[in-house]
């Protein structure tokens, strides 16, 4: 279960950009976790998201394009 700590969209400044994107709730989504899933969607405007933000338990398999990106690209 993911019980990782969340940081705030405040925080991106003082810590790695490189490692982090935000999530879809605001709030920084770290890529080296088990509590996040990478969208397939090169031009994701989140890129990464919490699992719990997306209502889902396990990381899905590859590839996971996120709710936002699915719905622009099956319009």
């Amino acid at each position: 279960m993911c019980n990782s700590s969340v940081e705030s969209a405040k925080d991106i400044s003082k810590s790695d950009g490189a490692s982090q994107a935000l999530c879809v709730c605001g709030d920084v989504a770290d890529k080296n976790t088990e509590c996040t899933v990478k969208c397939a969607n090169e031009n994701c405007p989140h890129g990464f998201l919490h699992l719990k933000c997306i209502s889902i338990k396990r990381k899905p398999k590859p590839p996971y394009y996120c709710p936002s990106c699915r719905h622009t690209m099956w319009k």
